[in-house]
């Protein structure tokens, strides 16, 4: 979904939660709020 919501896929710089929690506090971040809610759309 993080592709198709930026609409690019930029390999190089991607970057992944070192911690496994960060997992679950942006999935109940999404249920609650959608995808726009942790990549800054309004």
């Amino acid at each position: 979904m993080f592709c198709a919501a930026n609409r690019y896929v930029d390999g190089p710089a991607t970057w992944a939660p070192d911690h496994p929690e960060a997992y679950r506090m942006m999935a109940d971040e999404i249920v609650l709020n959608g995808y726009p809610s942790i990549i800054g759309i309004s």
